[in-house]
């Protein structure tokens, strides 16, 4: 290191520095300082044939250079540098060192990095000499996967680091089709989320493998090196094969451990209320592998189906008790089954409700009569023996109806979670209460008088809701009359959600964002379906958990909305009304627990 002075006109900026010089707004500050107090630290610089070259110190000199132009610094004051002979290697690091200490973009730490690559510099080297970890080099480094326009939009400010990371994981020709849609549209994966959407229609997590993903060859996988979990993928075409040998691997040793069936079901033919949960004796349970459209494979062990499920003839006498209670599906209401099978009409922008709608919010409002059931053991048993009055003889429930399949339904619906949640209560009750849901009718019955009344009550309460059905006769006032007496409305069982919002035409998403959204958010619908899907969808939860994207006023106009075949008001004010006090069915399920088990 050798200190000498030096005037402006001896130096010149090295062209190798990877970053360009800062703005002359960012630089004002700094030129302020250097003509109040004259420059305080060397600028580090190469000897040169003509002079010297700046190496690191570049918008200290620009600013001195325009400090003279400006009759503000003398052309010939003296200018202190720390001149140093130095290889072009030696020199990136030092002015990539310099440049991360001021938050150097990483785009250009990428460019320096890869340079210090070509030159023999290993990711060990770079990261001891720059004080980071070897990851950060490899995230730098990956950046190389970019393709010209991507990077390119980074740079610009156009998409963020989020965004470059989550294309590092596209291939040269995903990259390309997503930067072409772009250009096209620029709205179009503004977000790193959409990115990585658009690539798991073709990627699959190795987390979902059942092999050993140490196993796989390293070529065919890619990794996430932004997500802190360092989650891998592999092309759907390449993890299926060997997702399929592990499976059928898994299905022999299952079978050899003495399982009574052992099956492999696809997710649409595996309906999970056909089924008990929890049975221990091997000899009478079986083992469900459900594979997924994603690659994934859930594995269902001690499971067995239902009485009613292995029961080959139904006796007639008992389905009439069903019909009693719920009225005979063959008579499927007026009006509605006319909607469903009308023919389709596209209206622009306007909220129509499709016949994929209607089917897709009768399960809905099947699924809200569950919860209502289920969180209330008094209208569990106002609705049983309303409908028990009008029939002759009682018949078992449970061998009436098959159970509604509400796979459908939104994972994270109202409706769903409730049920499910009361569902595996019972689960865990048989399990500890040793009630063995395959033993002979008489056998049964005693072990279910050895519970609790509590437990009795909960376990009646799910079979009841379980005979609920999408499509029953007189569903309509079974619905409204539920609703009415509980003292709530749809808004305490239901809310928008993004399988409802699937079922919608393009215009009725439209149409519908036209009715619930304050005009400052219309603008944010986007274009296409899926964009309109996740604005909505996000501002309706948002709205729900009672989030500052909207006002008080605006919240409201979006939680109480409802389609067609839920929009129902309750009798929360009426005084002669039993439940409207007592009964609370709303979020808060300890306060429903507590109601249940006191």
């Amino acid at each position: 290191m050798t200190i000498k002075k030096r005037t402006h006109a001896e130096l010149t900026i090295w062209s190798g520095n990877p970053r360009p010089a800062a703005s002359e707004e960012a630089r004002a500050e700094m030129k302020a300082s250097l003509l109040n107090v004259g420059q305080l630290m060397p600028i580090i610089t190469r000897p040169t044939a003509a002079g010297a070259e700046v190496i690191a110190g570049q918008n200290r000199f620009i600013n001195i250079g325009e400090l003279i132009a400006s009759g503000d610094w003398p052309a010939d004051r003296a200018i202190i540098v720390d001149e140093r002979k130095m290889d072009d290697a030696t020199a990136l690091e030092i002015a990539t060192s310099e440049n991360i200490s001021i938050s150097m973009h990483p785009m250009h730490q990428f460019e320096a990095f890869s340079r210090l690559i070509e030159m023999g510099r290993t990711i060990t080297d770079i990261a001891n000499g720059y004080g980071v970890s070897t990851r950060i080099v490899e995230q730098r480094l990956s950046y190389a996967k970019l393709e010209d326009g991507a990077r390119t939009l980074v740079k610009d400010n156009e998409r963020d680091l989020d965004w470059a990371s989550a294309m590092t994981m596209a291939s040269p020709a995903e990259q390309k089709q997503i930067l072409d849609e772009i250009n096209a549209e620029p709205r179009r994966y503004r977000s790193a989320h959409e990115v990585r959407s658009r690539l798991q229609d073709q990627l699959v997590s190795l987390e979902l493998a059942l092999f050993n993903p140490d196993d796989v060859e390293e070529e065919t996988v890619r990794r996430d090196l932004f997500d802190p979990a360092d989650r891998r993928y592999m092309k759907q075409s390449d993890f299926i094969p060997l997702q399929d040998a592990a499976l059928k691997a898994k299905v022999e040793e299952r079978q050899g451990e003495g399982w009574a069936e052992v099956k492999v079901l696809n997710e649409r033919d595996y309906d999970p209320y056909r089924y008990n949960n929890g049975v221990t004796d091997k000899a009478k349970a079986m083992v469900v592998f459900v594979r997924y459209p994603t690659g994934e494979i859930v594995e269902h062990a001690g499971v067995a189906l239902r009485h009613e499920e292995r029961v080959n003839d139904i006796d007639e006498t008992d389905a009439d008790a069903a019909s009693a209670i719920f009225g005979d599906d063959s008579a499927i209401e007026d009006g509605v089954r006319d909607q469903i099978n009308a023919t389709e009409t596209e209206l622009k922008d306007e909220y129509v409700e499709s016949p994929k709608t209607l089917r897709q919010l009768e399960a809905e409002r099947a699924a809200v009569i569950q919860k209502i059931i289920l969180q209330d053991s008094k209208l569990a048993m106002v609705t049983t023996i309303a409908g028990l009055i009008g029939n002759s003889a009682a018949r078992p429930l449970s061998a009436t109806k098959s159970y509604s399949d509400l796979s459908s339904l939104d994972e994270n619906g109202i409706a769903r979670t409730v049920i499910e949640t009361k569902n595996e209560a019972v689960a865990a009750i048989f399990k500890n209460r040793g009630v063995d849901v395959t033993s002979p009718y008489k056998d049964l019955m005693t072990q279910l008088a050895s519970l609790s009344d509590d437990e009795l009550m909960l376990v009646f309460q799910t079979e009841l809701a379980r005979t609920i059905s999408s499509n029953l006769y007189k569903i309509t006032p079974l619905y409204e009359n539920l609703i009415e007496i509980s003292g709530t409305s749809s808004a305490d069982h239901w809310s928008i959600n993004r399988a409802f919002l699937g079922t919608l035409t393009t215009g009725a998403l439209k149409g519908l964002g036209n009715q619930i959204l304050p005009e400052r958010l219309k603008v944010k619908l986007g274009k296409s379906k899926n964009d309109m899907i996740e604005t909505i969808a996000q501002i309706a939860d948002d709205a729900r958990q009672g989030g500052g994207r909207l006002a008080a006023d605006e919240r409201a106009q979006v939680t109480s909305w409802a389609p067609g075949l839920l929009a129902t008001s309750a009798a929360n004010d009426d005084p002669d009304n039993p439940f409207a006090a007592a009964n609370d069915t709303g979020d808060d399920d300890s306060a429903d627990g507590a109601a249940i088990f006191a």
